[in-house]
């Protein structure tokens, strides 16, 4: 199975999300959004799926003269399991649209 990145485990982490686009035939990037993230234990829905404390609605900034890349920052006071997958949710809303994307993660000291 393939991860989409990994979680640093006891180590704050700065984290790029690129390339946001919308959905319009262009594809054109996303640079004014307001843009999220959750973490969660489980996929979103299943069974038992929890938010991580201290992992809900982070904030992420938009780098600026980049096309839709926003950066975030995941602290380092997480309590993770070595080598369990947790699911990442970035969520972009501009105007009344809204965009999710969803990150398979695995956590490991790296």
């Amino acid at each position: 199975m393939t991860r989409d990145a990994f979680l640093r485990m006891e180590t704050t982490g700065l984290y790029t999300i690129a390339g946001i686009r919308d959905q319009s035939a262009d594809g054109d990037y996303i640079n004014d959004a307001t843009v999220t993230f959750t973490l969660y234990n489980a996929k979103k829905g299943a069974d038992g799926a929890e938010t991580v404390t201290g992992a809900v609605n982070l904030s992420a900034t938009y780098v600026t003269g980049s096309d839709g890349d926003y950066e975030l920052i995941i602290p380092h006071t997480l309590t993770l399991t070595r080598e369990a997958i947790y699911y990442g949710y970035v969520k972009a809303v501009k105007d009344s649209t809204q965009w999710l994307i969803e990150l398979e993660l695995e956590a490991d000291y790296l």
